[in-house]
């Protein structure tokens, strides 16, 4: 929660200007001042007293955890070091330090920001304008990721152990408006002496210090938000019509869009990116395999054992006389911090999140008209495709340093695809987790790595004019609903659904946390599940009255 108060003022001049006769410009210029003004998060007589506690006992390490604090008292058995407190945390050996936060906060945060535009247009000939645009616009950050503050006393521990790991120190996070910078150019045409015209418009925007959402915590799908880096979204628009829908006769409109919408993770305060914490998952997974038994620990961010190389790794064949069914399965590729990846609303990390795309490279409309006195038609085709689904750490497994051995024999056994040596886990026992690779695809996949079914729908519209101030107007919504394409995977079946995400509701895929013989339902089987069926036909009636 917070009680942050934006307030916004804003200035803005334009001048036209007309050189020539069939030349227009427009040039103008905004300035906006967006201000936050913050909050005490001082709290009552204990929240001093946990802010000290946290930083007597808490440790970090960007390549262990995903970065994330850990209290160093905690016993080994359980994950943690095992020190006393108050013990300084380089002792744990390089990388490690002391997780400092404060309860500081300023009296307001405030950004102002300069935005030149301009527009022009030359009418080439009577059938004939070009058009373009070119201009800088700013979105403020949402008031409620500015500061943090808990109804509870111990906000030195909901601060620490989210934001911690991502740079922020403190209740109070200063995020910049996120600024695009957009150009357009349109050809606008109509066909000589005819009602029929096209408008063509490629465009491009390039967005910096764009405001990210994630995920802060899981079972209750709160989000956050950051400024996480630049998208880059580039395409073109293309709208072709044909006659007069309000008068006698067919009238036609056909309209088709492209977009390639990508993002790139920019760093963050303390160096790391949103996808930093997938990789330190995915090096630990890494620390289970024999490519790790002998690499040297390595603080690069693009090693795949991380600083669990050698001595740190748990590449050992059995644990403990359990056999490890990682070690001999190959090692993953990291994810590249410096990559392109399809724009999501919610970053892709985190165990069973939301993990589909907004951008949908294709999308194209087609209407029809037929009018006839007081009466008219209107069939409506709509075709999408292009989005992207899929995300690294959707899939679950055993951590084999906390199982109990089961009495049978790996032959056999479905959970070890890559053989092993010494007693199969008995899954009932494991007391802990790690992220491992989708078991069906064998990878840590990429965000978008599969792509979603096209879609296809037919919808219509029958009208009557009652009177000149009445229309009666019947909607058919649905009538023809197909989907089809996409990535064929073992989630998607033989027939297609319409859309595919993560199983909804928080639900982890049973990964290899089963024991042979066990009856595993569908809803847990697979990484991904339908999340978007056809919808049922529906029928409308509306009357509309001007008064």
């Amino acid at each position: 929660m917070n009680k942050v108060t934006p307030k916004f003022t804003a200035f803005s001049i334009q001048d036209q200007w007309r050189p020539a006769n069939r030349v227009h410009v427009d040039v103008g210029v905004r300035l906006d001042n967006f201000t936050y003004d913050l909050s005490s998060t001082s709290g009552g007589p204990m929240t001093q007293f946990w802010f000290n506690e946290w930083n007597l006992v808490m440790c970090a390490n960007s390549g262990v955890n995903g970065g994330v604090p850990v209290d160093e008292t905690t016993p080994t058995s359980f994950g943690g070091p095992g020190l006393p407190p108050g013990t300084p945390c380089g002792l744990l050996g390089p990388g490690w330090h002391n997780a400092t936060i404060s309860n500081s906060t300023p009296a307001s945060f405030s950004h102002t920001v300069f935005q030149p535009r301009l527009g022009a247009t030359y009418e080439a000939d009577a059938d004939d304008v070009l058009r373009l645009s070119a201009g800088s616009y700013a979105q403020p950050a949402p008031a409620q990721y500015e500061e943090y503050n808990t109804l509870q006393q111990n906000l030195a521990n909901y601060i620490g152990g989210l934001y911690y790991s991502l740079g922020y120190t403190t209740p109070a996070h200063d995020l910049n408006p996120s600024i695009s910078y957009n150009y357009d150019f349109s050809w606008e045409h109509r066909f000589h002496r005819t009602d029929s015209s096209f408008k063509l418009t490629p465009f491009y925007r390039n967005t910096t210090d764009k405001v990210q959402q994630f995920f802060i915590d899981p079972s209750t799908g709160t989000v956050s938000g950051v400024n996480a880096g630049k998208q880059t979204a580039y395409g073109a628009e293309f709208l072709l019509a044909s006659g007069n829908q309000n008068k006698d006769g067919f009238s036609a409109l056909f309209s088709y869009t492209y977009t390639y919408s990508r993002i790139q993770y920019g760093m963050l305060p303390n160096g790391s990116t949103l996808l930093s914490g997938v990789n330190s998952s995915i090096q630990l997974y890494n620390s289970f395999t024999s490519a790790c038994k002998t690499a040297a620990p390595s603080t690069n961010p693009t090693s795949l054992c991380g600083v669990y190389g050698a001595s740190n790794a748990f590449a050992t064949e059995p644990l403990s006389g359990i056999a490890n069914p990682y070690y001999n399965a190959p090692a993953q590729r990291l994810l590249d911090p410096n990559g392109s990846y399809p724009s999501y609303d919610v970053v892709p990390t985190g165990t069973q999140l939301s993990s589909a795309s907004y951008g949908v490279p294709n999308n194209a409309t087609f209407a029809v008209t037929y009018k006839h006195q007081k009466w008219s038609v209107t069939p409506l085709f709509t075709f999408i495709s292009g989005s992207r689904y899929g995300a690294p750490q959707q899939q679950v497994g055993v951590d084999p340093r906390t199982c109990a051995p089961l009495a049978a024999s790996i032959a056999g056994d479905p959970r070890y695809k890559y053989g092993g040596t010494g007693l199969p886990y008995d899954a009932t026992t494991c007391a802990s987790t790690i992220v491992i690779p989708d078991q069906f695809s064998g990878q840590f996949d990429v965000p978008g790595a599969f792509l979603e079914p096209s879609y296809f729908n037919v919808n219509a519209q029958l009208s009557y004019d009652v009177t000149s101030r009445a229309t009666a107007r019947l909607s058919f919504a649905n009538i023809i609903q197909s989907c089809f394409g996409g990535s064929t995977e073992p989630w998607t079946g033989g027939r297609p659904q319409c859309g595919y995400d993560v199983i909804q509701g928080h639900v982890p895929p049973v990964g290899n946390i089963y024991n042979p013989g066990d009856t595993i339902q569908r809803l847990v089987q697979y990484p991904y599940g339908n999340i978007l069926t056809a919808t049922p036909f529906n029928m409308y009636l509306t009357l509309d009255f001007k008064l």
